[in-house]
């Protein structure tokens, strides 16, 4: 359910990301979703905080070039995800915004570059077992990072 009012309409930077993790609709030139109006079903389903959320109009995703979600992660529990549109965004000011605010609440935090040869990290207070493995949906690897 959108936050009331709460509309991004046409090609969408979440949209985008949700789509393909950032390759199969995304137009090479950045101009939005080059597949929007023939999207599969979980483009369609997909909202991001920003559409379910009070967030402000100027932290809209397509301004900030990140999606933040959240997720229950087995082992972990709530997880806050912040996917980067463009690369080198997550070391953005939005970015780490949504990171400190995350963390001085003691959540867990995901970051997923854009770049899939990169790895996602996950910050966590959640003490996890050594052999804990974790893999995004691509294959790529998680990093955990323990924060006592």
């Amino acid at each position: 359910m959108h936050a009331q009012g709460r509309e991004l309409g046409g090609a969408t930077a979440a949209g985008d990301y949700a789509s393909s993790a950032g390759s199969v609709g995304r137009d090479p030139k950045g101009r939005g979703c080059r597949i929007y109006d023939t999207r599969p079903s979980g483009c369609r389903e997909f909202q991001c905080q920003w559409l379910k959320s009070g967030w402000a109009p100027d932290e809209r995703p397509d301004k900030t070039r990140i999606v933040v979600d959240c997720v229950e992660y087995p082992g972990v529990g709530q997880v806050v995800l912040v996917f980067e549109l463009i690369r080198g965004d997550l070391q953005g000011s939005f970015a780490r915004i949504v990171r400190d605010r995350a963390l001085s609440r003691g959540m867990s935090l995901m970051t997923i570059p854009v770049t899939p040869k990169f790895p996602a990290t996950l910050y966590t207070h959640v003490r996890l077992p050594s052999d804990s493995n974790f893999a995004l949906d691509d294959g790529r690897e998680i990093k955990v990072v323990y924060l006592g």
